[in-house]
């Protein structure tokens, strides 16, 4: 089961997960976010889009 808590996951995956990965990561946001315990939750993960 994949960990939600974790955006690991969208490295390995499609073009678009691969992307919203390395604009997470560039800016940071979960690391800004980390006291409050983000989580992904959109259509990314599951792929629909749009």
């Amino acid at each position: 089961m994949i960990d939600f808590t974790k955006i690991d996951y969208l490295k390995d995956g499609n073009v678009r997960k691969q992307r919203a990965y390395e604009i997470l990561l560039k800016y940071r946001i979960f690391e800004k976010l980390k006291e409050y315990s983000p989580i992904l939750a959109r259509t990314i993960p599951i792929e629909i889009f749009g």
